[in-house]
């Protein structure tokens, strides 16, 4: 499952590969613009009320797209991960410092819960999130100081 699929291009590739995928956007802007040919497999849905029975898929990838909501919605998101999803890879907006704050704060358009990394490291602490994680930072952007 791809959380955040936007036209579904990793669905895409997945498909080409023979391997059975199902995206998920939380608007329908994006799937209404997805390849025809994969298009019934991308899903309208919040992230974090995703309409599946527990341990549904095998992998979830969620690439920059589960800090675009509030912390609290990034809260119920990682549970709902852990719940459809045995396994998982997230990326999250963070920083390490001040500058780093201030460059990402001024690059994201949609980025809304932009945390310190070892405030990321807390809150997977608190929603017991297992899966593996990403740090996207401006240093990781090579976006500088």
């Amino acid at each position: 499952m791809d959380l955040g699929c936007k036209k579904g291009f990793i669905i895409d590739a997945a498909t080409r590969l023979g391997i059975s995928a199902i995206g998920i956007a939380n608007h329908s802007y994006p799937i209404s613009k997805a390849n025809s040919k994969i298009k019934h497999k991308l899903i309208k849905s919040n992230y974090y009320e995703l309409p599946f029975e527990d341990n549904s898929f095998d992998f979830c990838i969620a690439f920059s797209s589960i800090y675009m909501q509030n912390l609290k919605d990034v809260m119920k998101t990682l549970n709902e991960i852990k719940r459809v999803s045995k396994d998982s890879f997230i990326s999250v907006g963070a920083y390490n410092h001040a500058w780093e704050k201030e460059s990402f704060k001024n690059w994201t358009l949609l980025g809304t819960t932009i945390l310190h990394c070892s405030e990321w490291l807390e809150l997977f602490e608190a929603c017991e999130y297992k899966g593996k994680y990403f740090f996207t930072t401006p240093s990781s952007l090579g976006l500088g100081s």
